[in-house]
């Protein structure tokens, strides 16, 4: 079975594509794993910038 591509802590770019209001400006910590959804894992990730926390999948992160 395949792992999570990414780890507690690690710092990531959230590039969510078509979401509007949405910004890859800064950097995002991931902060839970979560479990696979539609066949992707998903994160909980959350930005110094913003007062909330965000899941995103995979596909829509990139390590810093």
């Amino acid at each position: 079975m395949a792992e999570h591509k990414f780890k507690i802590r690690q710092m990531v770019f959230y590039l969510p594509g078509r979401y509007v209001g949405a910004s890859s400006n800064w950097p995002y910590q991931i902060m839970q794993r979560l479990p696979q959804s539609a066949g992707e894992y998903q994160h909980r990730i959350k930005s110094a910038y913003e007062e909330h926390e965000r899941a995103a999948s995979e596909s829509e992160l990139q390590a810093v």
